[in-house]
């Protein structure tokens, strides 16, 4: 049997320029070979019973009610999001906001975050 063993360098110059949702972007440029998530948080936080519930009844942001649900809304997103990356084949190391990243490459999971969205 012939095997044949394929290096590719992965030194791409990659860059995170945008917000860091999971991981730590100092880490990623220790990996042989990163793939960078992607989410569109906009629209997770749309799919999120907490955040709907500010919409739909036009919460005051200033008020404790507001505080309360985005509270929830963010723990939300946030588990969805980790639970995401950390079921994804490989496992995400970094997660960024669409078009936070150049020179790496990338993978959108936003429908996947939403999926696991707790309802």
């Amino acid at each position: 049997m012939i095997c044949t063993i394929l290096s590719i360098d992965w030194d791409l110059g990659g860059e995170i320029t945008g917000r860091v949702y999971y991981g730590d972007p100092v880490k990623i440029k220790d990996e042989p070979a990163p793939i960078v998530g992607t989410v569109r948080a906009k629209e997770v936080y749309e799919a999120i019973p907490a955040y709907k519930k500010i919409l739909e009844e036009g919460v005051d942001k200033d008020s404790a009610r507001y505080q309360k649900l985005m509270l929830e809304a963010t723990k939300a997103f946030k588990a969805a999001l980790s639970h995401a990356a950390v079921s994804h084949l490989p496992p995400l190391l970094i997660v960024v906001e669409e078009g936070g990243s150049s020179g790496y490459p990338i993978v959108d999971i936003t429908d996947i975050v939403i999926k696991k969205v707790p309802q």
